[in-house]
């Protein structure tokens, strides 16, 4: 860049496409596309969607 600021790149996680899923994303508008790219990339750069919402049950198992 030429105003001297230095970028840092954050690296992304490995997205895993399952079953039909990428092509379902693909049937969607535009505007809703262009969110859920969003959001995936947040998460591949470890970060949390505002909108995000937790799984209830998952991962909490009573012995």
């Amino acid at each position: 860049m030429d105003d001297g600021e230095d970028i840092t790149e954050i690296p992304l996680r490995p997205l895993v496409w399952m079953g039909d899923s990428l092509k379902n994303i693909c049937l969607f508008p535009e505007k809703v596309r262009a969110s859920v790219g969003y959001a995936l990339q947040l998460v591949q750069a470890g970060e949390t969607p505002m909108d995000a919402k937790p799984f209830k049950g998952v991962g909490s198992r009573r012995v």
